[in-house]
């Protein structure tokens, strides 16, 4: 009887899953230039970080159709403006009319010169970037960078640092063969100092627009689905649907806190130390905030994830597992019922699921198959 219980209950939650991404909404509105009021034809309407969004027709005018319920970051974007994001949430059956208004750029567009940005300098600073961006795992050797060439690029001395910075005249344009995307990267930030390994040594920031692939083969089909869910497993969203859904060891998932020993108490002298101590999983507790959002409070966490063996670049390859921590900065990370933090600037990562860069990036509205117990 208590089989048929557990298996009744986790009958309904997969129901209401379905039912909950089967809820839409739909976006409608223009698009326009905030000085002279004229349209923005084919100016780019879409949901940060995922595959939904529209192209405003020649009047402006653009309408979003089917956009799932939940809470979105909204991106309007044209070559030479300020790009418009606002944060909306679209609740089931609505109809949401936004009226866009886009600055144009204070400082002039770069001139693209091709010829230019063949020399040495510019190569080598290239060569940089795409580890850093895209990142050294197996998928970024099935990325390419369509564009490289409206990436400028500014070597500085901070602090006595070598410091690399960039910036681009449009949207880098990156084919992903790997995942089957195509993700456009609208780059806002970019800085690197002290090696792509290092914590503290790279920072890039941007809006990502993400188009699928398309292909005739069944079989290239068929392996995108697979690698991307491969992405998926162990990343921190997974981690986070673990927690909300209580399945974290169920997952794959061990937690670990540092806890500080006592030092000695028959030598004063003695300096206390850390120990790692489990971290129970069934005494986290997940807090509403909002209507579809949730929060933890959580410390330095160590996560071990036992379903796949770390790659190359990991300090703790030997083990087959992966290995990666994480840091709140302000004790407490928000994250939606997808398990996508939304306070992702106060979180530090390191370890393996730090080594995903660009390359791994999966769009937001990605949903994962069911996984094998």
């Amino acid at each position: 009887m208590k089989r048929l219980t557990i298996l009744f209950s986790i009958l309904i939650q997969i129901s209401a899953g379905n039912q909950l991404r089967a809820q839409t909404g739909l976006i409608s509105g223009t698009i326009r230039d905030a000085k002279t009021q004229k349209p923005l034809a084919f100016a780019n309407i879409f949901m940060n970080k995922t595959t939904i969004g529209a192209v405003a027709d020649e009047s402006g005018t653009f309408t979003i159709h089917n956009v799932p319920v939940g809470t979105y970051e909204i991106v309007g974007s044209f070559i030479g403006y300020t790009s418009y994001r606002s944060n909306i949430e679209i609740k089931e059956g609505e109809v949401l009319h936004l009226d866009i208004k886009l600055n144009s750029e204070v400082k002039a567009l770069a001139a693209v010169n091709v010829v230019a940005k063949t020399d040495k300098e510019w190569a080598k600073n290239l060569k940089k970037f795409k580890q850093v961006f895209l990142g050294e795992r197996k998928e970024a050797k099935e990325c390419r960078i369509v564009n490289p060439w409206v990436l400028d690029f500014e070597n500085k001395k901070i602090k006595g640092k070598k410091q690399l910075t960039a910036n681009a005249s449009q949207p880098l344009e990156i084919e992903n063969r790997y995942l089957g995307y195509r993700l456009f990267y609208y780059l806002r930030h970019f800085s690197s100092e002290g090696g792509i390994h290092s914590i503290t040594g790279y920072s890039f920031l941007g809006d990502q627009r993400f188009e699928e692939l398309i292909s005739k083969d069944s079989s290239i089909v068929k392996q995108w689905k697979k690698n991307r869910m491969e992405a998926y497993l162990g990343s921190y969203r997974h981690l986070f649907e673990a927690i909300l859904s209580h399945r974290v060891k169920d997952e794959g998932f061990d937690l670990f806190f540092e806890s500080e020993v006592k030092k000695d108490v028959f030598n004063p002298k003695s300096i206390p130390t850390t120990a790692l101590v489990s971290l129970d999983p069934s005494k986290m507790t997940v807090n509403r905030w909002g209507e579809s959002q949730y929060y933890i409070q959580l410390m330095k966490t160590e996560v071990h994830y036992k379903r796949k063996r770390s790659s190359e670049e990991s300090l703790l390859s030997a083990y087959n597992l992966e290995v990666s921590w994480l840091i709140p900065k302000n004790g407490f990370l928000i994250f939606d019922s997808n398990g996508i933090v939304l306070n992702s600037s106060d979180l530090a990562v390191s370890g393996a699921m730090f080594e995903k860069r660009a390359a791994s990036h999966l769009p937001y509205d990605f949903q994962p198959a069911p996984i094998n117990k």
